[in-house]
């Protein structure tokens, strides 16, 4: 029989130094947990402790890349369930995640995403843009901005509303200018898209509505455009205004009757596209009117969904969509609310925001809001993953803002932005990521860290622009 460091020397020698690190990343998060579960920490309860300990195994495992962030996902899931007690955290708690609209939603959004990008209606609307209103590569970079903030709404996930503007754009300029400069349309692209996702509740479910539910309130689509139109918008012209600044900008003209030739080539609309239309419009309204209706944003995408698939009134969607689904991001999702849910539950989160505010995170909103920026994303860059730093952060920013008497929106909102808009390796952020890896000849590492610079800046600089429209709202 192979012994273990036999096995262990023969998988390192096929794989590298990634497997080493794996495996030593496993190792550490197992000593890590052991150590947190033994030692006497002072001021915080026994289920806190124990939370604490789950917590920094999957802390260090995400960031070592143990294994997938779904099986993570599950070890966390089990862990809640086996050793904390359910008088103070019950099971309900901890699966809380699969009862709420934000699954849903995610999962909604990636049918409705796929339904506007097969059905040639997200080609149509793009092109039909592009053929009016691009006529330079200059153009071209603030136009990937512009019609991901169009798109937003009818393509509620970045990761589809990118590959089809990556499909349609580059391809448009792709004969007419060197690899250099259609990699740099593609970071326009992707980058686009992480920005201006910030400004709508359906820019990227996947983070807003997770957002929503660790912060425990009720916000409605048009209630979301009020708390992030501005700092939305600011983030998005600056980042924008950079790509222009860092890249080298060639003097290429857009060949326009091409452009319209391959629009026109798409024919009359269908009524598969139509029938589309009707009912992003419908879906829209039923969003713009949520504060009225009641009617939550999560769930009515769902329903759109179900209806697109009915035969007569939708039959755009069938059974071969679903596989546009994969279990692993919705799996996950239910892990980070779990991570808040328990977080809160067991104390966890209090002992420490306790332990933010005996360290001097400040009360004075001007203050407060740039420091929890850089421990989010200074948190962000240890675990490398967004979404996996929002379940451990921000629950403990949420608790520390309470009792400091902010709206608990406003600290949530800090974390949305500075994890959600943030990255420096592509890796750290889906969005960039999906980008890199999904598209031949798409921007390399180098690029997206040199675009990721001002980023930081820009995401630091957007936690005053948020205090300062808080306080103009009333919301602070």
């Amino acid at each position: 029989m192979m012994g273990w460091s036999e096995y262990i020397l023969k998988r390192s020698i096929g794989n590298g130094k990634t497997y080493e690190k794996k495996f030593i990343g496993m190792i550490l998060g197992i000593v890590v947990f052991l150590v947190i579960w033994i030692l006497p920490i002072p001021n915080i309860s026994v289920e806190g402790q124990k939370c604490l300990a789950i917590n920094m195994l999957a802390v260090v495992w995400l960031a070592n890349g143990v294994t997938a962030p779904a099986y993570t996902g599950l070890m966390i899931l089990a862990a809640y369930i086996v050793l904390m007690d359910h008088s103070i955290v019950p099971i309900q708690t901890i699966l809380s995640g699969w009862t709420t609209s934000v699954v849903y939603m995610v999962v909604a959004g990636f049918l409705l995403a796929g339904a506007v990008s097969q059905s040639g209606l997200g080609k149509r609307i793009a092109l039909f843009f592009v053929s009016r209103f691009v006529r330079s590569y200059t153009s071209m970079i603030v136009f990937c901005y512009i019609l991901n903030i169009i798109l937003c709404v009818v393509i509620p996930h970045p990761w589809p509303r990118g590959m089809l503007l990556a499909s349609i754009l580059a391809q448009t300029m792709s004969d007419r200018l060197p690899k250099e400069h259609v990699r740099q349309i593609t970071l326009a692209i992707f980058a686009g898209a992480v920005s201006t996702s910030l400004m709508f509740l359906t820019g990227d479910p996947t983070f807003s509505s997770v957002v929503i539910t660790l912060s425990e309130t009720q916000v409605s689509f048009t209630q979301w455009l009020l708390y992030m139109m501005v700092p939305g918008l600011f983030i998005s012209i600056l980042a924008c205004i950079s790509q222009l600044l860092v890249f080298h900008l060639p003097n290429h003209k857009i060949d326009q009757k091409q452009v319209k030739l391959e629009a026109s080539s798409l024919g009359p609309m269908t009524s598969k596209e139509k029938r589309l239309i009707f009912w992003l419009s419908v879906a829209v309204v039923l969003w713009l009117t949520g504060s009225i209706t009641g009617l939550d944003a999560g769930w009515v995408t769902a329903a759109i969904a179900v209806i697109l698939s009915l035969p007569v009134v939708g039959d755009v969607l069938d059974g071969k969509s679903l596989k546009l689904i994969s279990i692993d991001t919705p799996l996950f999702i239910v892990a980070v609310l779990a991570i808040g849910a328990v977080s809160k539950a067991s104390g966890m989160s209090d002992w420490l925001s306790q332990l933010l505010l005996s360290l001097g995170v400040p009360s004075n909103p001007w203050l407060f809001a740039p420091v929890a920026t850089l421990i989010c994303m200074a948190l962000h860059m240890v675990m490398g993953s967004s979404m996996s730093a929002m379940g451990v952060i921000a629950p403990a920013l949420i608790s520390l803002g309470i009792a400091l008497g902010f709206h608990p929106i406003f600290p949530a909102l800090i974390a949305f932005i500075a994890l959600g808009g943030h990255w420096v390796l592509p890796y750290q952020h889906m969005t960039i990521q999906v980008g890199q890896n999904q598209l031949e000849d798409s921007f390399t590492t180098k690029e997206a860290v040199l675009l990721s610079i001002p980023q930081t800046i820009i995401i630091l600089l957007s936690s005053f622009v948020m205090v300062a429209w808080f306080t103009f709202i009333g919301m602070i």
